[in-house]
């Protein structure tokens, strides 16, 4: 059984940091993110998912390609 406590004050909120600069891009704008070609499928999949969330709250709109040094991101419109 658990005790009921009363008056316990909640912790503050952690303030979670992005971990991409999607608020910060303009149109034009790019940021890459490096890596290898065993793992460029893996980071274009996980940069894809950010993109799709950021996208659903925002009316901004990205693209995601794999270049030669890793998987670049741009703000399009």
């Amino acid at each position: 059984m658990y005790a009921i406590e009363k008056d316990v004050p909640m912790p503050e909120r952690f303030q979670h940091k992005p971990k991409y600069p999607f608020a910060a891009m303009k149109v034009g704008d790019s940021f890459l993110v490096p890596g290898f070609n065993g793992a460029r499928a893996k980071i274009a999949s996980r940069l894809s998912a950010s993109v799709y969330t950021q996208q659903k709250t925002d009316t901004a709109r990205f693209t995601v390609s794999s270049v030669q040094r890793g998987v670049r991101v741009w703000r399009v419109k």
